[in-house]
């Protein structure tokens, strides 16, 4: 593995800017397919999602949900586990239960798409389980 920021076996939610990024970055579209086809490599940056909650697209963020929780089974038992990270152009908000993802002056809930769980890892960096 690379020196990437991320936690293996976690969805990583980072501010792209401030942390180290994987070098295979893909649009969410093509995460959504290698997802379903079970085909990921071991480090992978997913891109887009914050356009896709600004843009109000939620057929992508919706079929990113049913992705991640039709393939929560094949994640947790990939050996390796995975390194996933989401980035974000924006800031991360917390409202004291979960956390929104402040970007082009609005607030957009983030706990639609990876829980309630979520928790702050580092400044700029979230963390989920697969279990969303």
């Amino acid at each position: 593995m690379s020196g990437i920021d991320g936690i293996a076996g976690m969805y990583n939610l980072l501010i792209e800017d401030e942390f180290e990024i994987a070098d295979h970055k893909v649009p969410i579209d093509l995460f959504i397919e290698m997802l379903e086809d079970r085909d990921l490599p071991d480090e992978i940056a997913v891109s887009g999602v914050d356009d896709a909650l600004c843009n109000g697209n939620e057929t992508v963020i919706n079929e990113l949900t049913v992705a991640m929780r039709e393939g929560r089974d094949y994640l947790d038992s990939s050996d390796p586990l995975p390194v996933i990270q989401f980035v974000f152009d924006g800031e991360f908000q917390s409202t004291g239960e979960s956390y929104e993802l402040l970007a082009d002056g609005q607030f957009h809930s983030l706990s639609s798409i990876y829980g309630r769980n979520i928790r702050r890892q580092d400044p700029g960096w979230l963390v989920t389980s697969y279990r969303v």
